[in-house]
């Protein structure tokens, strides 16, 4: 089953937010094989997440032939935007949102 483009784009953060006390980050847990898609699918999530300021330190490259830009990792890092996303699209967040959400339906809470 292929996984959804949210929960890798969660991983890819949960890992660069980690990984910003190393003096060099490893990809390796981000590469495609490790989040279990395919390299085109990668390549198009990082494109997605350097779009949306989630992320930096990617660089393109031109394949010949090839109907998506691929990338390298330069210096890998999240931004502050997306620590702001991870916050946002956390377990407890998400949890907090909906009983918050529960509580103005029911009355008397």
């Amino acid at each position: 089953m292929a996984k959804k483009t949210m929960d890798v784009i969660q991983e890819i953060l949960e890992h660069l937010d980690k990984s910003l006390d190393d003096e060099r980050v490893d990809i390796g847990p981000i590469s495609p094989e490790n989040l279990e898609i395919s390299y085109p699918r990668w390549s198009r999530v990082i494109q997605m997440m350097l779009e949306s300021e989630l992320i930096e330190g990617f660089a393109p490259v031109k394949t010949l032939g090839s109907t998506y830009t691929s990338f390298k990792a330069i210096d890998p890092r999240i931004t502050l935007r997306g620590i702001q996303f991870l916050a946002d699209n956390s377990n407890f967040s998400k949890l907090y949102r909906a009983a918050k959400e529960i509580k103005d339906w029911i009355p008397g809470l």
